[in-house]
């Protein structure tokens, strides 16, 4: 399976994409405890919208894109801030290192158009009180990812397979300082799509 965050930068269509891979084993299993280093402020995380591959295929144009891709889902992403230590003097790619990704269920999209919005809801709480301590929102379409031009840029350079995955890191909610012993959840349109553990 290929991961891929994508980044897109400007108005759809016409902005610059900047695309990182990550690791296989950057990818925890459904349910799964993200683990935080101890220190938290040196690190961010967030949650983004993803897209899943259906289907072999390589070069593939825009146009053709939709036939694809065939669930959309969150993924809560732990990666490192930037510029603080130990990354203030080594440049490592942050989607390479391990259990960087906590998935969400999936949303089969069938004949879903491109222009239906979802709406992504992230809380975060306290395990042991469940205090509310953040909620941020972040509405998208899938036309807004632009994720058939995603597809077709990433397919340029690598044969996607079923299972592989696109995360668009431009349409992620702010990211936060991560904090120990809590639940990050998230919703689309109402229904619970991800809850996890951060210790």
């Amino acid at each position: 399976m290929k991961i891929f965050c994508i980044h897109f930068e400007g108005v759809a269509g016409s902005g610059r994409a900047t695309a990182a891979a990550g690791a296989h084993s950057a990818l925890l299993r459904p349910g799964e405890p993200v683990f935080i280093p101890d220190d938290t402020d040196r690190w961010e995380s967030l949650a983004a919208p993803a897209i899943r591959i259906s289907r072999l295929g390589t070069a593939i144009r825009a146009r053709q894109a939709r036939a694809y891709f065939d669930a959309v889902s969150v993924m809560h992403i732990l990666r490192p801030r930037p510029g603080t230590p130990p990354f203030d003097d080594i440049d490592i790619p942050p989607y390479t290192l391990d259990r960087t990704f906590a998935p969400g269920s999936w949303t089969e999209l069938g004949d879903t158009a491109d222009d239906t919005p979802f709406s992504m809801r992230l809380t975060r709480s306290l395990l042991k009180t469940d205090e509310v301590t953040e909620e941020s929102e972040v509405s998208f379409t899938i036309s807004s990812l632009q994720a058939c031009r995603a597809v077709e840029l990433l397919s340029r350079m690598a044969t996607f397979k079923t299972g592989d995955i696109i995360i668009f890191t431009d349409a992620a909610t702010p990211p936060h300082s991560p904090e120990l012993d809590s639940r990050v959840r998230c919703s689309l349109n109402g229904t619970e799509n991800l809850s996890i553990r951060l210790k």
